[in-house]
């Protein structure tokens, strides 16, 4: 009898384990894992300040070893915002980068609303992914107020 209720229970287990693992494979992000950081208003060169502004956004990404995948993000944001966090989601060859950074003016959750400065600042953000598949990705930029 005993052998019997630890045969059911190991059973149960495995049953209800496979599925969760299946779950996460089918979600697409597998074992991926990302590494984020992102930096206060930059220096630039304000000489060159209109060309420069109008550059932005950019993506540059590199491979670190095989299977280590850096992107390194330069956005403009109003002096007044700042970065909180950031994600992403793969959507087949595609990597859409998320950063949530409220805008200014926008009310906060403690009711105070976030202030708009007078000028516009560069922001670096940097996604380290690894134990990604490496291949050629396409990057996409969303934030997420």
């Amino acid at each position: 009898m005993i052998k019997k209720m630890c045969l059911i229970g190991i059973i149960l287990i495995v049953a209800l384990t496979a599925g969760c693992v299946q779950s996460k494979t089918q979600a697409g992000l597998g074992s991926i894992e990302l590494e984020f950081s992102s930096g206060p208003c930059m220096d630039y060169d304000y000489e060159n300040e209109v060309d420069f502004f109008n550059s932005l956004p950019t993506i540059e990404s590199q491979w670190i070893g095989r299977n280590t995948l850096q992107v390194l993000v330069t956005e403009v944001l109003n002096c007044g915002e700042k970065i909180h966090s950031g994600d992403f989601k793969m959507v087949g060859d595609e990597i859409i980068l998320n950063y949530n950074s409220p805008s200014c003016g926008t009310p906060t959750s403690i009711d105070r609303i976030i202030p708009c400065a007078e000028c516009d600042c560069p922001h670096e953000m940097t996604y380290s992914f690894s134990k990604i598949e490496k291949k050629e990705y396409t990057f996409k930029l969303e934030r997420i107020e």
